[in-house]
């Protein structure tokens, strides 16, 4: 990307990401991105192009980050701006193996639209796993569902960090090691009242 276009986006870029990185952003909306010789393909829901005036905003990153700022904007691989039908098929030129974050944002949103933002990914070069933390129950929200689960497992109950197809009990691991205790859980509801927290919410890359 050349440095100009980020510096001429630099306060939308901003204005997603962080958006993106609180409790607000759009859990109830699921879009899908998929990457094939230098195009990632965008599925947007339509139900989100309505609420917004039709302008979007797309990002494209290396990393899951929460800010763009002048040391980390090498993770912008693509800012594109306008409608549902221009976001479907975006081109992005060769892009190494990993996970991709895509951030899709309505260019009006505010009280009016206070669903907030799109969040998903797509992989170049094989399969990988990503697990939300905070996500113990799998249904792509942070909620008291999600600590109810986190105390089963305490309490040897049957939870969703038992699945053995998806890796719940990494998404379990709210205060950053590997064991599964109450203060998970007390994360968990910190996140959703907003308070600061260090890993619930944002996404671990697992090996398959």
């Amino acid at each position: 990307m050349k440095g100009l276009k980020f510096l001429a986006s630099c306060a939308v870029v901003g204005a997603v990401a962080a958006a993106c990185a609180t409790a607000s952003f759009a859990a109830d909306y699921t879009a899908t991105a998929s990457y094939d010789s230098g195009t990632v393909t965008i599925a947007i829901p339509a139900d989100y192009v309505a609420a917004t005036d039709g302008d979007l905003t797309l990002l494209i990153l290396s990393e899951d980050a929460t800010s763009i700022t002048e040391s980390n904007k090498s993770i912008v691989k693509q800012i594109q701006q306008g409608d549902s039908t221009a976001l479907s098929e975006v081109a992005v030129g060769d892009l190494a193996d990993g996970t991709y974050y895509v951030r899709i944002g309505g260019a009006e949103v505010g009280q009016d639209n206070p669903n907030g933002f799109i969040a998903t990914t797509f992989t170049v070069g094989g399969t990988s796993q990503s697990v939300l933390v905070g996500d113990v129950n799998g249904d792509e929200s942070i909620t008291a569902s999600d600590a109810t689960e986190i105390f089963k497992n305490i309490a040897l109950m049957e939870s969703s960090v038992d699945n053995g197809e998806v890796n719940f009990a990494a998404a379990a691991y709210c205060s950053g090691d590997e064991s599964i205790t109450a203060a998970d859980a007390t994360e968990v509801f910190k996140y959703i009242a907003l308070l600061d927290v260090d890993y619930v919410g944002t996404t671990m890359d697992l090996e398959n």
